[in-house]
């Protein structure tokens, strides 16, 4: 599904429409609000530690 180690990738799975809760959650707009935070909060994370690893890498 992913197949390029050269680039940064993720793939989310945050519920199912089959699913009645998860289906509540995806159409409730504070919901994805919070999952936009933490996506966006985990990819700074990601892109912080890459950034503060970039001096020790051999180029």
């Amino acid at each position: 599904m992913l197949k390029s180690p050269d680039i940064a990738s993720v793939l989310l799975e945050l519920g199912f429409i089959s699913d009645q809760t998860d289906l509540a959650n995806l159409t409730d707009p504070d919901w994805r609000a919070r999952m936009v935070e933490a996506v966006a909060e985990a990819t700074t994370g990601w892109w912080r530690d890459e950034q503060a690893r970039a001096g020790l890498l051999r180029h």
